[in-house]
């Protein structure tokens, strides 16, 4: 993977592992703005836990293709839900996310195909 690739790669790491931080410590407006989209508790702490577990693939680097091909199904998820409810402007942070995934994962897949062969 190129240098630029791992730098996005280490800044979305830090994206995700901040979101799950903030879905476990109950922050104010993302718990405002899940309970808009009727997510429960339950299913944030999921979430959170998802975003975990993607970091930790991202961070290794015969899986981090993995990771990001994770995120984007989840980025996915998110922009489709914050356009559900009518919030473009939370659309806009998921779609870039997405994008930034997308990106790590067609440069990480070499990695991920000589892992795997």
């Amino acid at each position: 993977m190129s240098l630029a690739g791992e730098i996005v790669t280490y800044v979305l790491a830090a994206a995700f592992l901040s979101a799950a931080a903030a879905k476990f410590l109950g922050a104010k407006k993302v718990v405002q703005n899940l309970d808009k989209m009727g997510i429960s508790k339950r299913l944030r702490w999921g979430l959170g836990g998802a975003e975990v577990a993607g970091v930790v693939l991202l961070l290794i680097p015969s899986l981090t293709f993995v990771g990001a091909v994770g995120f984007v199904v989840l980025m996915v998820g998110a922009a489709g839900q914050h356009m559900r409810i009518r919030d473009y402007a939370g659309t806009l942070p998921a779609m870039a996310l997405l994008a930034l995934c997308l990106w790590v994962a067609v440069e990480s897949l070499p990695a991920f195909i000589a892992f795997v062969s």
